[in-house]
């Protein structure tokens, strides 16, 4: 797999056409309907706020995933998310035990600054993203330098973070008001701890 961007630091690899255009539309219109949507509330400074997107985590029997103080335990597998999972580590060659799938439902849902950095992520994880539907930014900030760098995740791409990257950078998908329409996305990670 070589690296199709010029302008991402490096341990970052985009691809562009992961999913062709027709599978594509296909994949976004199956799971935006056949999978189960929730939107938990997560505690932030004290106060509970509903996550402002909606997600199902799914992965193999026994994962579970916290953040924000929250316990997360997996659904099993859709057999559409497993066929892209395989795809994926095909590709990256890799293995993923979990899938966190993101709902964006226009550009007034987000996903603020953060870095996949939990303790059952193990100390170098690798994240891979891969997005249908509406473009949408995905914003890179390292956190000494603090420059700021934005990539636009297109319909059926994929970007992968290497390991060494969450100790380093955190990102986000910011709002974006003019954005109508929805994505999704589905984030492959393994989770170390199993029930």
């Amino acid at each position: 797999m070589t690296d199709k961007t010029l302008d991402l630091p490096p341990g970052f690899t985009y691809v562009p056409n992961f999913v062709k255009e027709k599978a594509a539309d296909d994949a976004f219109e199956y799971l935006f309907y056949n999978l189960t949507w929730q939107q938990p509330r997560l505690e932030v400074y004290g106060k509970l706020h509903l996550v402002p997107r909606l997600q199902c985590w799914m992965g193999d029997i026994g994962m579970h995933y916290q953040y924000s103080g929250k316990l997360f335990k997996a659904v099993d597998w859709d057999p559409y998310v497993l066929d892209v999972k395989t795809q994926v580590e095909k590709l990256v060659g890799k293995t993923f035990n979990s899938a966190l799938v993101n709902l964006y439902r226009d550009g007034n849902d987000k996903m603020g600054w953060h870095a996949d950095d939990e303790k059952e992520l193990g100390p170098s994880p690798a994240v891979v993203t891969v997005s249908f539907g509406a473009q949408r930014s995905f914003q890179v900030k390292h956190n000494n330098l603090g420059e700021t760098i934005n990539l636009e995740l297109g319909h059926g791409s994929l970007l992968l973070m290497k390991p060494g990257v969450q100790a380093s950078y955190k990102h986000a998908v910011p709002a974006r008001k003019k954005v109508t329409q929805g994505r999704i996305s589905l984030t492959f990670r393994n989770i170390l701890q199993s029930d």
